[in-house]
Parts: C-alpha cells; sequence; structure tokens
C-alpha cells in the first residue's frame, strides 16, 4: 500500500474502490483496526498534539478527508489519486458488505439520531444486518465497549466528534470484537443535501471548520517552500 507522508500523517494513496475492498479484507480477516479521513482541522491539530497525532497514525487506513488535504499533496509534489468523504467512503462500504450479508453497529450522536441513522442503513442497504446502536454522549467506557463486543459485529461505525472519536478508537480498539472500526465524526447526522453544497454555504454554516482548507494549504506551501 502507498502512503504519502502529508505534514506528519501517511494518507493512505488509493481510490475509493481500492480502500473499499482493503475494508473487506480486513473485516473478512477480523484484524480489529479502524479507519480515519482527517480532514484539515483535524491535521492540523494532530500537528499540535502528540498524542492525537498518534491516535491519528496508528489507524489501519488513513483516508483524505477534504479538499485542503487533496490540495496540500498537489503543493508538496506528491498528488494523490482523488478526494474521498467519509460520507462517500462509508456508503461505498456499506453498499459492498449489503451483498455480503456483514453486520454493522453504530456509536455515536443522540440516541434517535443514531436509531434514525441505523433505520436509513437499514433500508438503503438491505443486505446489512444492523447489531446495534448505542448513545455517543456515554461517559463508561466499559458498558459501551461491553454492547459492542456481545455483538461483534463485522463493521463499527464511530460517530463522534473529533478529537474525541480518534482518541477512544486508538485507546479502546485494542478491546473491541469487532471486524473493523471506521471513524466517522457526524456525517451519519448530515444531511444528504449538505454534502453537495457549494463552499460558500459550508463557510457560514461551519466558518472554523471551512477556513482551516486554507490554513492546510499554506502550512503545505511553507514547508515545499522551506524544505
Amino acid at each position: 500500500m502507498n502512503r504519502i507522508n502529508i505534514l506528519g500523517i501517511k494518507y493512505c494513496d488509493m481510490d475509493i474502490a481500492e480502500a473499499v475492498e482493503h475494508s473487506v479484507r480486513c473485516i473478512e480477516q477480523r484484524e480489529g483496526g479502524y479507519v480515519l479521513a482527517p480532514d484539515s482541522e483535524l491535521a492540523l491539530a494532530a500537528r499540535r498534539s502528540r498524542r492525537l497525532m498518534a491516535a491519528v497514525r496508528g489507524a489501519e487506513l488513513i483516508l483524505p478527508g477534504d479538499r485542503g488535504v487533496f490540495m496540500a499533496s498537489g503543493i508538496l509534489g506528491l498528488p494523490l489519486k482523488n478526494k474521498m468523504s467519509g460520507a462517500d467512503y462509508a456508503s461505498a462500504l456499506l453498499a459492498r458488505l449489503s451483498g455480503c450479508a456483514k453486520s454493522v453497529f453504530l456509536v455515536g450522536a443522540r440516541p434517535q439520531t443514531v436509531q434514525l441513522a441505523a433505520d436509513r442503513i437499514a433500508r438503503r442497504y438491505p443486505g446489512i444486518v444492523i447489531a446495534g446502536t448505542a448513545d455517543g454522549r456515554f461517559v463508561d467506557d466499559t458498558e459501551v465497549i461491553d454492547e459492542i463486543n456481545s455483538a461483534s459485529p463485522d463493521l463499527l461505525m464511530v460517530c463522534l466528534s473529533s478529537p474525541k472519536q480518534e482518541l477512544w478508537l486508538h485507546d479502546v480498539c485494542p478491546e473491541l470484537n469487532a471486524g473493523l472500526s471506521v471513524g466517522l465524526g457526524a456525517v451519519l447526522e448530515a444531511d444528504t443535501s449538505r454534502r453537495r453544497e457549494s463552499w460558500l454555504k459550508r463557510l457560514w454554516r461551519e466558518p472554523r471548520r471551512t477556513l482551516k482548507i486554507p490554513l492546510m494549504v499554506l502550512a503545505a506551501l511553507w514547508k515545499r517552500i522551506a524544505g
């Protein structure tokens, strides 16, 4: 697997189809690792935190999370094959698993939200078995871990805020009885239409996150100039 180092994070240089097939192999072999798609905000935050950087680097697959990462790779002379969002990757992976009758467990958001997400997955991907759901506002890891391990899912979808999600996966993944875990942030809560909105609308809705994209580009430019 080819990996490209972008500001300290080694992103996997693959398209969605390749990422999905690699994930399926991990699930089949019950390797128990985790997948992350760090966006510009998370990538920049990881540069300031050794613990967060260790959590990101510990992922089995590290996928580019937004156009800022993709643009930075080009500036550094190491262009990634293509940009894939966590939502696009998750949709493709679920479609692939739907034909294999695999089970999925969801963690994150409020109880009603995560249940709605589970119902939506069940309708959209009829071959998927929903093994269970858990409220993302938990305090005690033990109870959630026990629920996951009792269900023994093929795929664990974790939808927590960053950096809580990345740190949690890094800390508890060795204890989980899951084929593969995927950190998706708030992707299951987002309305599908939002993923297609313009950058101006995203800037209005999420100014801090959207403005991290040019900061990521500037960091890559500085690294290219400084050598």
